[in-house]
């Protein structure tokens, strides 16, 4: 599983507070079953007084903090820290009530980790795909042009967050 954490600054920070979130420590979860391939992502709050409970627990220096562990669908986990427990906690919320593509917006879906390439969809259909962002925007941008619809854009990263996109912005 270490392949899951090497894009994070520090992997192992990362790998472990996963593990943390994992068995049951984290404040609040959502997404899916652990058993599918699904999106999910854990708020774990660490006060300094839980810091000793916590390490001895897990039998290795686990550190206090406020951190959101995400994993996508494809297994790669990423370790957001924040400076205070109200700013995790709000980002845990943005990701909770966060919309996405609706079924006749064009979408942009990363469709691996990172170096993967985008699946570039418009109203349901599949456009094609492209091995860069760039040409998946434009690739996008041209299907709207072509059938002069203009709904909302999505970009799904990796980690399974959507992002508003303007494909004709540059």
């Amino acid at each position: 599983m270490p392949g899951y954490y090497h894009h994070n600054p520090d992997p192992a920070r990362a790998e472990l507070l996963h593990h943390v979130a994992e068995q049951g420590w984290g404040n609040e979860s959502l997404g899916g079953d652990a058993d599918e391939a699904a999106f999910e992502a854990t708020l774990v709050l660490i006060e300094p007084a839980e810091q000793q409970e916590l390490s001895e627990a897990f039998d290795r220096e686990v550190p206090p903090g406020n951190f959101l562990v995400t994993r996508d669908p494809h297994g790669a986990v990423t370790l957001h820290e924040y400076a205070t427990a109200p700013l995790a906690r709000q980002a845990f919320r943005d990701l909770a009530t966060a919309a996405g593509p609706g079924p006749d917006d064009g979408a942009i879906t990363a469709m691996g980790p990172p170096g993967s390439p985008y699946a570039v969809v418009l109203g349901g259909r599949r456009v094609g795909s492209a091995t860069s962002i760039n040409r998946a925007v434009a690739m996008l941008g041209d299907a709207m042009d072509a059938e002069q619809d203009w709904p909302d854009a999505w970009y799904v990263s990796d980690h399974g967050i959507a992002h508003r996109i303007d494909p004709r912005q540059p």
